[in-house]
């Protein structure tokens, strides 16, 4: 069907029909159950089994290279109309709908599928067309239109997986429960080398928002930052190394909040591991790793993960240093070192708007009348709030039945009442 027909106003015609739908699901989610003549639920599904038709179901005669690639960037659209989607008020209320109708799944089963379909199409062409050198050639050159294709498809599916799970710890959990860090890793390497704009979508996963706001963002998901370390060795760009590397090296170090989000997610242990192929590391990039492990270390490290980064450092030559050895002894330098003033080794984290501690009601007083004090500790590092910002933040430190202590927490002072 789309063979004879401009390809500019399909195109056009598709994403006029997706904002349709766009503005229907915000519609349906403002209206009352006895207003409603479909649920949203029922559009999801039909939206997600058109996203993953099967491309081998229709028939030879039908099918060409022009029309699976225009079904490629049909499917590139429609994932860039579930963030649009999710662009809304009642956000919280969309996203719960989403996790019920399996989309985590479905977008995971796209990547799978889309690559599956590509892989088996050019073993047929090759295998049918191999004589002729001129369509030879061809194919070739279709081949790197279908692979940017694909490259656009993984960035956007990332994009819906980071629109589902934004501001969100329970889809979270879901998404780690369901599909699991490892498996999409698993997928991604699947495809080939990454481009740079699947790296920078993983790290917009991470911070949600725009990777280069350093400073302004923290790390809302800290499970991608453990996949591109992971990553790093089997990058065969040594620019995008560097990249990535100095970009986990920012992030991760901005603040005490930070270091202490990827100390709790053994991120030590992951920059060991992949310090362990230092063979396949550019220098600059490991040499980054090894700070970040430095600044890490100064936070928090165990003796087991002590003990794994000298033994990074033996070769089998005893003769021969490490190549890294100098890095590695300045950084556990840092780790030993004393920096800024004195705190806590241990302590509550309550950054987050729901964190809170819950104490049991005192059922019988001692005396008229008691006393407690707390230390409370800001980083001095954070990002003012903005212009637009209600200003200061509110928290309850202490509640009873007649007594509340809350804290106003604005630039510059604490307020305690």
């Amino acid at each position: 069907m789309w063979d004879n027909r401009d390809p500019d106003e399909v195109s056009r015609k598709a994403e006029l029909t997706l904002r349709c739908l766009t503005e229907v699901v915000h519609i349906l989610l403002t209206s009352s159950s006895d207003q409603r003549q479909v649920e949203t639920s029922t559009i999801l599904e039909n939206y997600f089994k058109l996203l993953n038709s099967d491309h081998a179901a229709l028939p030879n005669s039908r099918r060409s290279r022009q029309w699976e690639s225009r079904f490629i960037a049909l499917q590139i659209q429609m994932l860039n109309t579930i963030t649009s989607m999710l662009d809304c008020v009642d956000r919280p209320v969309l996203q719960a709908i989403f996790l019920n109708s399996n989309c985590f799944e479905h977008l995971i089963r796209l990547l799978q599928n889309c690559k599956l379909f590509l892989s088996a199409n050019n073993q047929v062409v090759h295998k049918n067309e191999k004589e002729l050198a001129n369509q030879l050639l061809t194919e070739m050159n279709q081949e790197q239109v279908f692979q940017g294709q694909l490259d656009c498809l993984a960035v956007s599916a990332i994009q819906a997986l980071t629109a589902v799970m934004h501001k969100s710890p329970a889809a979270k959990e879901v998404f780690k429960e369901r599909i699991g860090y490892a498996h999409i890793f698993e997928v991604l390497k699947s495809m080939g080398q990454p481009s740079r704009e699947l790296l920078e979508e993983l790290m917009n996963m991470a911070v949600e928002g725009d990777h280069t706001s350093v400073g302004l963002l923290g790390i809302s998901n800290v499970q991608p930052l453990l996949l591109l370390i992971q990553w790093l060795p089997e990058l065969d760009s040594p620019d995008l190394q560097v990249f990535v590397s100095n970009w986990l090296k920012r992030i991760c170090c901005i603040n005490r909040q930070s270091r202490a989000t990827c100390v709790n997610t053994s991120m030590v242990t992951r920059i060991i591991e992949t310090l362990g192929g230092h063979a396949l590391l550019h220098r600059t990039c490991a040499e980054s790793l090894v700070a970040l492990l430095g600044s890490l270390g100064s936070q928090s490290m165990s003796s087991e993960e002590l003990h794994e980064l000298i033994q990074l450092l033996r070769t089998t030559d005893p003769r021969q240093a490490h190549p890294h050895v100098v890095p590695v002894m300045r950084a556990i330098l840092t780790v030993a070192r004393k920096q800024g003033l004195d705190n806590a080794l241990q302590y509550f984290d309550l950054s987050h708007g729901m964190a809170g501690i819950a104490v049991p009601t005192v059922q019988r007083w001692l005396g008229s009348a008691f006393s407690f004090s707390a230390w409370l500790c800001l980083d001095q590092d954070q990002a003012r709030p903005s212009a637009n910002s209600k200003g200061g933040k509110r928290k309850q430190l202490y509640s009873s039945d007649f007594l509340i202590w809350v804290t106003w927490m604005v630039p510059g002072c604490i307020i305690a009442m």
